[in-house]
């Protein structure tokens, strides 16, 4: 294969990157922070706070998990639930 060839195919891929980043932020014209995929059911279900083991809830429009007993709010990062209690907030509302 030639090394021509290759870099054809390195520019298309980037270009081809280019292009799926531009058709995501075509519609709205703005980043959008609320998840794509909210937590799975079944890990919701068995998900607790650490501090005192009670199930946990989602809010901020699927982008934290709240504990009702302590009112310790997890972010969630990456799609993942930081279940932390260092990096939790309390809120009272």
């Amino acid at each position: 294969m030639s090394r021509h060839g290759g870099t054809e195919r390195t520019e298309r891929r980037e270009n081809d990157h280019a292009l799926h980043t531009l058709e995501l932020f075509h519609k709205s014209g703005k980043v959008s922070y609320i998840p794509h995929m909210p937590v799975d059911p079944e890990l919701l279900e068995i998900l607790a706070c650490p501090n005192c083991k009670t199930p946990v809830t989602l809010v901020k429009n699927g982008t934290a998990l709240k504990c009702a007993t302590c009112k310790r709010v997890y972010p969630i990062k990456d799609d993942i639930p930081v279940m932390l209690i260092d990096e939790a907030t309390i809120e009272h509302d």
